[in-house]
């Protein structure tokens, strides 16, 4: 559809919302922009190459066969999901989403993802995979996140896509990411995985309706993060 006219500031500005991941899967199609700087002298043909706003994850869990048995994969979401993107330039994001948990049990992996284009940024100091991880990727980096329990405590794996697998958490506008996840554990020394375990020691006296009774909580903690968005 016509826009209308537009100054070139104004254009830069224009943002679309995207309130759930249903834009992206529309039956009009994902969104497309182009911009171009041309030098015009005359009669001329200009061609714009569309780009979509949208990047591509697509994303298979495994569990290493090492550890058959011993992980069970509850549920997987994609957090810290731009809610806003620019239509031409390079807007931060206003605001940011979670798509929904979704069951393993009900899901149908490998699973593709569409995302507005999130310029996350890079951290140069991380050199080695294993450090990727919620505590030292940038503020409101995508992620996804594997829940799930290891050797019976609840484990949580954390994967971001990016440029690298290592210091560059930029997801692009117009990319393809292919993210083929292999679940190895729960090794504390791998910052990507984050695991809790609780236990409750009894009281030794009675407990009745009504009356109060004491134990002792025990909380082990290994890499846990703010459980949802990702912001130090």
């Amino acid at each position: 559809r016509d826009m209308g006219a537009f100054e070139r500031e104004r254009m830069k500005t224009l943002v679309l919302d995207v309130p759930d991941e249903r834009i992206w899967t529309s039956p009009d199609g994902i969104p497309m922009s182009a911009h171009k700087r041309v030098e015009i002298t005359g009669n001329t043909s200009v061609t714009l190459e569309l780009k979509r706003l949208a990047a591509r994850l697509r994303v298979n869990v495994g569990i290493a066969p090492a550890m058959s048995g011993r992980i069970t994969v509850n549920n997987v979401q994609l957090i810290s999901v731009p809610a806003t993107v620019g239509w031409f330039g390079q807007q931060p994001p206003q605001c940011y989403i979670d798509y929904p948990a979704e069951e393993v049990s009900s899901m149908n992996l490998p699973r593709t993802y569409y995302v507005a284009e999130n310029l996350a940024g890079t951290v140069p100091e991380i050199t080695r995979p294993q450090e990727r991880s919620a505590h030292a990727a940038p503020d409101n980096a995508t992620c996804i996140r594997i829940t799930g329990v290891c050797d019976g405590r609840t484990a949580h794996y954390y994967v971001f896509p990016g440029e690298n697998t290592t210091s560059d958490f930029n997801v692009q506008r117009n990319r393809d990411y292919m993210l083929n996840i292999t679940l190895y554990g729960a090794n504390p020394e791998d910052a990507r995985v984050a695991t809790y375990e609780m236990t409750f020691t009894p009281d030794c006296g009675e407990a009745y309706a009504g009356g109060t009774f004491s134990t002792v909580l025990n909380l082990s903690l290994i890499h846990i993060s703010e459980p949802t968005r990702l912001r130090r």
